[in-house]
């Protein structure tokens, strides 16, 4: 024998526990629309730095600058000026262990030698690392360099990232 489906509730019970309150549906736009604004605001004062990552030879050491052979794509040349921040990781220096050795680029020369850059870096023969480990600055020797030549915020990344696919 089969039971009937009873329906105990109404059309007005049925409507009032269905419908979703007006003042759930304002404040959870307002909501929306604050963390959205709060979110906006701080990744417009969130900075992060913009790298260029080559590879650095010793070529002449003196007592306050350091020549050097910096090996870097050639058309990432250009943005690359006197003064920018640099961070060096010498690879007889590990820097996990070490750390890492930050400096200025002092000159750059026009003219490229087998496709490297030759530039002056601000260092002594002995200096420290970031974790006041001292090091010994030798001819010949190999560095990964990180040349900082922008700081940006992350609204104005984004930004500059949909200008450029517009056009």
């Amino acid at each position: 024998m089969k039971r009937k489906e009873l329906n105990i509730q109404s059309e007005q019970v049925d409507e009032l526990l269905s419908r979703i309150p007006n003042w759930i549906t304002r404040w959870g736009i307002s909501l929306i629309f604050f963390i959205l604004f709060f979110v906006i605001l701080i990744s417009n004062y969130i900075t992060f730095p913009d790298v260029i990552k080559g590879k650095i030879v010793i070529l002449n050491t003196n007592i306050n600058r350091i020549s050097c052979m910096l090996e870097i794509q050639k058309e990432k040349a250009y943005r690359i000026h006197t003064g920018n921040d640099a961070i060096l990781k010498f690879e007889r220096y590990p820097f996990q262990k070490f750390g890492i050795v930050k400096t200025q680029i002092i000159n750059i020369s026009d003219s490229t030698i087998h496709g490297y850059l030759l530039c002056t870096i601000k260092l002594s023969k002995q200096l420290k690392t970031d974790q006041n480990i001292s090091i010994v600055i030798k001819n010949n020797m190999k560095a990964d360099c990180e040349i900082i030549v922008d700081k940006k915020s992350i609204l104005k990344r984004l930004s500059d990232y949909i200008i450029d696919n517009q056009n």
